[in-house]
């Protein structure tokens, strides 16, 4: 069983751990709002929002399990975490890979309570506002409205492409296309969009794409044989971007050059 979150731990190391920068987080529209957007007021009533900074994590523990009361929303500041679905017949099923300048919780604003366990896969750390902070906040301040729904339909498109995707492709389209959504996700973040670090198993990713291990790993394998990718351990190279998003089946689109 995961260990539980506990944030009075002893705080672990996070200088090896991909970490995003404030300017390039989720919440950038509202912790560090455009100068002159704002009087000296309500940009403290903004940063008040987030309750504590670097709440930290060890890999494997949960932040939250499916089914407690949803009472915050997660900025990832560093790490990366799975979303896990419990399936009727008790089998865990990878919903979702969430990683730095992401948001968790997204998902339990509904029903107010969560739908999956987020575990994390690395050592890291997440940024807390308390939900019924926001509410009062989107009330007084319509950019905190305006960036709350923003999130959520980026959440929710993420969703309906990656679900319209898995309907029809083959195990090779379902691997390149997870790979080439990575990339742009990482670039969004100031990240390498071309050197990719995967965290997660290849039992996560079977999980994530409706596949088993074994055909995930040599579809890896054969990705590689082709001269698309370049697997070293945990991290993956794109050696061929124009050939990946031809095996996603997706118009092609030049991905970023490499930032470290």
């Amino acid at each position: 069983m995961n260990a539980p979150f506990d944030p009075g731990r002893a705080p672990v190391d996070l200088r090896a751990a991909e970490k995003v920068s404030c300017l390039r987080c989720c919440l950038r529209e509202l912790c560090a709002p455009h100068p002159g957007e704002f009087s000296p007021a309500d940009k403290a009533f903004l940063r008040s929002l987030v309750k504590e900074q670097n709440i930290r994590l060890r890999r494997g523990q949960n932040l939250f399990h499916a089914g407690d009361p949803f009472r915050n929303l997660y900025a990832v500041h560093t790490g990366a975490f799975k979303s896990v679905l419990i399936g009727s017949d008790g089998r865990e099923l990878v919903s979702g890979f969430s990683f730095a300048g992401d948001m968790l919780g997204l998902d339990s604003i509904g029903d107010r309570r969560h739908p999956s366990h987020a575990v994390a896969l690395d050592d890291g750390g997440v940024c807390v506002l308390p939900y019924s902070h926001v509410e009062k906040t989107a009330a007084r301040v319509a950019l905190v409205q305006r960036q709350l729904s923003r999130m959520l339909a980026r959440e929710l498109r993420q969703h309906q492409e990656f679900a319209v995707a898995l309907g029809i492709r083959s195990a090779q389209e379902r691997l390149a296309t997870f790979l080439f959504n990575l990339s742009r996700r990482f670039a969004g973040r100031g990240f390498s969009s071309t050197r990719l670090r995967l965290p997660m198993s290849r039992t996560d990713i079977a999980s994530h794409l409706a596949l088993t291990a074994e055909t995930v790993s040599r579809t890896f394998t054969q990705l590689e044989r082709e001269g698309v990718i370049r697997v070293s351990a945990k991290t993956v190279e794109i050696v061929d971007s124009a050939g990946l998003s031809e095996r996603a089946n997706l118009a092609p689109v030049p991905l970023q050059a490499s930032r470290a």
